[in-house]
């Protein structure tokens, strides 16, 4: 896979990884209880590197992954790696949710590192969640594209499926979902290009304008990563049919190892 990392990865076990992590939140704790949690992420990020420092472990900050495909590329940065085996995600905000997980798990993923933790400094409690993955490149590799419902309605459309494909051949699924897109769209001519206003339609009325991705004037694309809710969801995505000039969607929706391409006219 064309991920760049300068620094030679070690996959280590969950006991492992616990030793290790048991430390460093003796020091999280400690850090927060000392200083107080109204800091930028910065300083925590800094300070963190230097306590794991003291205690005897190897801390780097801010280390850059650079994923590519062709002249694609897209660099992330990995707020603390322990031991070049341990990723912390340093946080300051009102509360972890659910996009700092999946942030973590596509570092985890492209990384090829199995275990690592968020940390929230905000909070009046240091808040913290364990986040973990088994799944290898090889893994990854064994994806299933379904194109049963994708119709090739023009030369931009049979372009579209192809960078699809190309991306899942090289990098494999499961990864973050704006990773996809954004490599879509630059394939495609990039932003200002692809991303553009169309008038939005009520009972013969101009209502306003929206955003959105187009291979041309009339079919747009749509990226999601649904895990269920799928008919729901596709009702919402034939209402934009219903208000708009455009006359197909080709939807790529990503869940795990299946990947659906699915044209909604």
């Amino acid at each position: 896979m064309p991920v760049f990392i300068n620094e030679k990865i070690e996959r280590i076990t969950q006991k492992e990884f616990h030793c290790i992590d048991e430390k460093i939140m003796k020091g999280v704790f400690d850090l927060h209880s000392d200083i107080g949690h109204f800091y930028n992420e910065k300083i925590y990020h800094n300070e963190l590197n230097y306590i794991a420092t003291q205690m005897g472990f190897q801390a780097k900050n801010e280390i850059e992954i650079c994923v590519k495909h062709k002249d694609f590329f897209k660099k992330y940065y990995l707020d603390l790696l322990i031991n070049n085996s341990c990723i912390y995600e340093i946080k300051a905000v009102d509360k972890l949710t659910g996009i700092h997980k999946k942030q973590l798990i596509n570092y985890l993923l492209l990384s090829n590192i199995s275990h690592g933790k968020l940390i929230n400094f905000r909070t009046s409690s240091a808040e913290y969640e364990f986040v973990s993955t088994s799944l290898t490149f090889k893994d990854r590799m064994n994806y299933n594209l379904n194109t049963n419902e994708f119709i090739n309605l023009s030369k931009n459309s049979k372009f579209f499926f192809d960078i699809i494909s190309d991306l899942l051949n090289d990098w494999g699924a499961f990864l973050d979902v704006d990773l996809y897109r954004e490599a879509t769209i630059y394939f495609l001519g990039g932003k200002d290009e692809v991303i553009k206003p169309i008038e939005i339609l009520r009972q013969d009325r101009i209502v306003g304008q929206q955003k959105i991705c187009k291979l041309d004037e009339k079919i747009a694309f749509h990226f999601s990563g649904l895990k269920k809710y799928f008919i729901s969801y596709e009702t919402n995505i034939r209402r934009i049919l219903n208000h708009t000039n455009l006359k197909a969607i080709q939807w790529v929706n990503f869940n795990k190892r299946d990947i659906k391409l699915k044209t909604i006219k």
